[in-house]
């Protein structure tokens, strides 16, 4: 059994061509990876071999173009005790 440092999740792209690969072992991602390679068997394709997977891992390749960092919203705290007051409000109705 792997340890948990080292279930990792890799992802692995160049310049030249448009599709990406990831090795994974988290759950979240293995199952979303399935089910897209299932409905978009044209643009998903499971790429695991067989000691890997009996490790835990799969690896798939995918679209390069649906990479994305995308941090989230720096809020001002005048803007955070609005939200939170919104959301308080909410809760009362």
């Amino acid at each position: 059994m792997t340890s948990r440092i080292e279930q990792e999740t890799i992802v692995c792209f160049n310049e030249a061509e448009s599709s990406a690969d990831i090795e994974t072992f988290n759950g979240v991602l293995t199952r979303k990876l399935a089910r897209l390679s299932e409905t978009r068997p044209g643009e998903v394709t499971e790429i695991t071999d067989a000691f890997r997977k009996r490790d835990g891992a799969v690896r798939y390749t995918f679209p390069k173009k649906w990479l994305r960092i995308n941090p989230s919203r720096l809020l001002s705290d005048e803007e955070k005790e609005r939200r939170r007051m919104n959301a308080q409000n909410m809760h009362r109705k």
